[in-house]
């Protein structure tokens, strides 16, 4: 297996090939630009960010008139995600981004900064607790782990309402002060995107209280929930549930592992495993005929972040309580 290092090398190596090539570009281009022929179109309200969840809550949070656009489509996979040129021509007209912490994210955008001057970068994910992982493993939910400079964050933090509270808190600032002429219409927004927010929270809140009182389980004891791909990391954090993952460092286990695994599964009483649908189900094949546990699928990159809560706890209800 690459090391992370060498990865990030490659990777820094191809971005900074598609920067030469698009300022070639450019230069090719010079003569169509002093004719009035011009080929790019620098829009006055262009914001980007990484993917389509992050691209919903900056639409709920602008006016019309802007354009809010994402670098990766719905069921990419952001672990795995490769720049083209295309993406840093379209970065090349934006004059707003927001970071999200996807791998890699940063330096591409600070190569595309070197040359758009006029684009300003936001973290949406200030002042939110992190939860660091060893490579590809992305299983624990203790933030608190020695050596975290040579971990990298779990990027899954779009799948907790408390995580998007903070982060629709950042972007809305960070529009503020790149907008100021539309600060009170971003303030009205705002205001109805977090009162959506806060009902979504006190919906995960009352699942998990039912879900505790079904499974007879004190306050202090925490709900198992079973996933292909530890993709609710944050969500077990924020509502009280041990997630336990089928994948070990991006692999799904055989052999002793995945006896264990079965026996962890059959002591817990977990009846169910939540998958992305672009995941090989037949990894875990012989896990379901062992466990008789029931399969359901989750769309998690989805642009309606609303539709994919409302999947998410109809998952929690059905596995427990059908």
């Amino acid at each position: 297996m690459i090391n992370q290092n060498k990865k990030v090398r490659i990777r820094s190596f191809f971005i900074f090939v598609l920067i030469i090539l698009f300022v070639f570009s450019l230069s090719c281009k010079e003569e169509d630009k002093t004719s009035g022929d011009v080929k790019l179109n620098y829009h006055n309200k262009l914001i980007y960010t990484s993917m389509e969840p992050y691209r919903f809550i900056i639409d709920n949070l602008v006016p019309q008139e802007y354009t809010v656009k994402s670098l990766l489509t719905s069921g990419s996979d952001p672990h795995t995600f490769d720049f083209t040129p295309q993406n840093i021509r379209d970065l090349s007209e934006a004059n707003l981004y927001f970071l999200s912490q996807i791998p890699f994210e940063k330096i591409l955008i600070d190569k595309v900064v070197s040359f758009n001057k006029s684009l300003k970068v936001f973290d949406l994910t200030y002042g939110i607790e992190l939860i660091y992982n060893s490579e590809g493993t992305h299983t624990t939910n203790d933030p608190a782990q020695e050596n975290i400079e040579l971990l990298e964050p779990d990027i899954h933090l779009w799948l907790s309402p408390k995580n998007v509270r903070k982060i629709s808190e950042n972007a809305y600032t960070a529009l503020c002060n790149f907008f100021p002429e539309d600060k009170e219409r971003f303030y009205s927004k705002f205001t109805v995107f977090k009162e959506k927010l806060d009902n979504l929270d006190s919906k995960f809140n009352k699942t998990t209280m039912l879900i505790k009182q079904k499974l007879s389980l004190p306050d202090s004891k925490k709900i198992p929930i079973l996933v292909y791909h530890p993709f609710l990391t944050y969500f077990a954090r924020d509502y009280g549930f041990n997630q336990v993952s089928v994948e070990i460092d991006g692999k799904v286990p055989g052999g002793k592992s995945m006896l264990r695994l079965i026996d962890t599964i059959k002591a817990e009483k977990v009846k169910f495993i939540i998958v992305q649908p672009e995941l090989p189900l037949q990894d875990i094949q012989a896990l379901v005929e062992n466990t008789g546990i029931k399969v359901f699928t989750l769309k998690i990159i989805d642009y309606d972040l609303f539709q994919i809560y409302s999947n998410l706890n109809d998952c929690l209800l059905d596995g427990y309580f059908k």
